[in-house]
């Protein structure tokens, strides 16, 4: 529990790091309403994170509440860099829906980051969120329409620190994963699938999470 506890309250300081940088850029450009927008956000952010940190589970409406906050702060980072597209389950019940804080946030991290502000064109990023055929778990889709993941390896062998570039929310994540099936008993999948367009040439990524179980009745799906 201890450990879980720990996991659930780092927050990645390379996103620290660029969001606070990008404040300070702002303001040594004198734009003054663009720096306190930013900053009331990015507060906004680390509040709603703190806030969930100690808790076991959230419900997917609070969820989805603080990703669109943290993809609104790195579209600001990163201005017309990429749109956000998010798609609910009409038949889903979301504020009824109890899931680990923070288990999306580091795939579309990691979908922004290595994949979208790489690109040379603006991307999009989709959060698609559908039930799931054994009506008590629900699958969660982040898909990118980034430069791909052999491309991105390819960049980071020439990064002069290669080892930092793998994000911390992904190996934190994947350690909480592994204690929360342990602990709580939740299965989690996680699939991560290379797209390609129609020849054959990588288009992006795709994370498919599907957590099992996660609701105490079937008619909250």
């Amino acid at each position: 529990e201890l450990e879980m506890q720990a996991l659930r309250a780092r927050m990645n300081p390379h996103f620290l790091f660029n969001s606070l940088n990008s404040i300070r850029l702002l303001v040594m450009k004198e734009d003054n309403e663009a720096a306190a927008n930013y900053l009331t956000r990015f507060s906004r952010l680390v509040r709603r994170i703190l806030e969930h940190s100690g808790a076991e589970r959230i419900a997917l409406s609070e969820e989805l509440e603080v990703l669109r906050l943290y993809v609104e702060v790195e579209g600001m980072r990163l201005p017309g860099q990429f749109a956000y597209r998010e798609r609910l389950d009409p038949n889903l019940h979301p504020e009824r829906i109890l899931v680990p804080p923070l288990l999306l946030q580091p795939y579309v991290e990691n979908a922004i980051w290595h994949g979208l502000s790489r690109k040379a064109e603006p991307g999009l990023l989709e959060v698609v969120v559908e039930a799931h055929e054994d009506g008590r778990s629900i699958r969660c889709r982040i898909v990118d329409n980034g430069i791909g993941r052999a491309a991105s390896r390819e960049l980071r062998k020439g990064s002069p620190t290669p080892n930092r570039n793998r994000s911390l929310g992904m190996s934190i994540t994947e350690e909480r994963i592994a204690l929360t099936e342990t602990l709580y008993g939740m299965d989690i999948d996680v699939e991560v699938l290379d797209r390609k367009d129609q020849n054959g040439h990588p288009c992006g990524t795709e994370v498919c999470l599907v957590l099992r179980a996660v609701c105490q009745e079937a008619s909250a799906l």
